[in-house]
């Protein structure tokens, strides 16, 4: 299956052709509040993702809900058939 880039020219007609989307998150772990944050502006002007967990699985899940509703947003409909696959979150120091 063809995975396409969230924010790539035409990735909302690649959407509606049925191609999986892959968004580009950048997380950063900070050690003072002992969280990982996680931001991805990929769906802007739609919608900013920012959120924050104490553990990678907790921010895939707060992710997975985030990128949902950024969907919601930028195709201005509830439900879509649009999937995105499971995601590695990688660290920046």
């Amino acid at each position: 299956m063809f995975v396409y880039r969230v924010g790539s020219p035409g990735w909302k007609l690649a959407t509606r052709a049925g191609c999986l989307l892959k968004p580009k998150v950048e997380v950063m772990y900070d050690k003072e509040a002992q969280v990982y944050e996680a931001t991805c502006e990929d769906f802007l002007p739609f919608l900013g993702i920012a959120t924050e967990a104490e553990t990678p699985e907790q921010l895939k899940e707060k992710l997975a809900g985030l990128f949902a509703e950024a969907l919601e947003e930028a195709f201005k409909k509830k439900e879509t058939n649009t999937v995105i696959p499971s995601f590695d979150l990688v660290t920046l120091q």
